[in-house]
């Protein structure tokens, strides 16, 4: 369940992270038309370095993991 909530925030996060308040459901009504049309929003890779914006929230959780796998080797040299 956690890894499918992951997926739906990172969708919606990558389609539209504000989206208007006249959606009754936005997953249904904004997400998927626009993951089917193709069309993002900007994120930080994207505006920074110039990133497709798929290949920026790859390099998002690959930074994540990353970061959580030196914190985790920091926390365990320590017991």
């Amino acid at each position: 369940m956690a890894l499918v909530s992951i997926g739906l925030m990172t969708l919606a996060t990558i389609m539209d992270a504000c989206p208007d308040s006249t959606f009754y459901s936005p997953q249904r009504e904004l997400d998927v038309p626009k993951l089917r049309r193709g069309e993002c929003s900007y994120t930080l890779g994207t505006e920074v370095v110039g990133l497709n914006p798929w290949v920026s929230v790859g390099f998002y959780y690959a930074l994540l993991v990353g970061a959580m796998a030196w914190l985790w080797g920091l926390a365990g040299a320590h017991e």
